[in-house]
């Protein structure tokens, strides 16, 4: 079974502010599911999240790099 987290479980896992996942669901960078009035996450989501921001950190890096 997928584990579901909350808005606030994953801004807590990550160790950002609950606006900071708020934006990323809004701007299409996070998938979550709406139910029963509370947002969630799927932990495999996050993890998807989380490796997209590392790829863009990396290409910034090399970008810097040229200079």
């Amino acid at each position: 079974m997928k584990e579901l987290m909350t808005i606030e479980t994953a801004a807590a896992f990550l160790d950002v502010a609950v606006s900071t996942i708020r934006k990323a669901i809004s701007a299409g960078e996070l998938v979550a599911y709406k139910r029963f009035g509370r947002w969630y996450i799927l932990s495999e989501d996050l993890l998807t999240y989380i490796q997209a921001g590392d790829k863009s950190v990396k290409k910034k890096s090399a970008d810097r790099s040229k200079d």
